[in-house]
């Protein structure tokens, strides 16, 4: 499984996205300073291959933060070694 850290389009928020081999699905977290929940604010990748391609996780992405190139590439690098 593999993890990074993104800084939000909002400030203060914290995106982790990353790929879990062993559901086979890119993820994505959204963490909320303001929220009093504990844990992520939006959650998606949770079921297997729901983010199976990286186009997917490109559209999830979208409204929290910016995907770099060199991470798009590091995420593909990633599901294709099995990560």
């Amino acid at each position: 499984m593999s993890r990074y850290e993104l800084d939000g389009r909002k400030p203060g928020f914290r995106v982790v996205v990353g790929w879990d081999q062993p559901m086979l699905t890119y993820f994505v977290h959204v963490f909320d300073p303001a929220s009093k929940r504990e844990g992520p604010t939006v959650w998606l990748g949770g079921t297997p291959s729901e983010l199976y391609e990286l186009d997917d996780l490109k559209r999830a992405i979208r409204p929290h933060a910016d995907l770099t190139l060199q991470l798009f590439a590091q995420l593909y690098r990633d599901r294709d070694e099995g990560r």
